[in-house]
């Protein structure tokens, strides 16, 4: 049973990894549409950085007026102890938290740069379990049943 569990883990975990390891980087972007800072960065910074990087990145924009968004945001922000009380926040591959104008414009860039090279862009399982989406439970459960 061991072997079975150590198969399954190849392939549900490293496998992948391996296979898509140079997909693009995820930029959630949360902001206030009332807000003229970030429409500044809306509007003038990101179509620029798209223009630099091209496709390495996919950007999602998340109006902090939607109450799905503005707890997405919160749950980062938790999870990471992040105490900050910025306008507009940006999560790079679920794990990077860059809060305010001045860290999107001075940081972003190297940010998507470096997770880009580093073929990490899959987000660790772990975080789907810290998240509650339990994606891999069933996997784990049993798993850890038959060690």
């Amino acid at each position: 049973m061991k072997h079975f569990c150590l198969i399954v883990t190849i392939f549900a975990f490293i496998l992948p990894c391996l296979l898509f390891g140079n997909e693009v980087v995820t930029v959630e972007y949360f902001f206030s549409k009332d807000c003229p800072e970030c429409q500044k960065v809306t509007k003038l910074y990101f179509p620029a950085l798209q223009d630099e990087k091209g496709d390495k990145f996919k950007l999602i924009m998340l109006e902090l007026g939607n109450p799905e968004n503005f707890q997405k945001m919160l749950f980062y922000l938790d999870t990471a102890g992040d105490k900050s009380n910025e306008k507009m926040y940006a999560v790079v591959n679920q794990k990077t938290i860059l809060g305010g104008a001045t860290a999107i414009e001075n940081k972003l860039s190297a940010i998507i740069d470096a997770e880009y090279a580093s073929k990490s862009v899959k987000n660790h399982p772990d975080f789907y379990f810290k998240e509650g989406l339990n994606v891999f439970l069933p996997l784990r459960l049993f798993c850890d049943r038959y060690r």
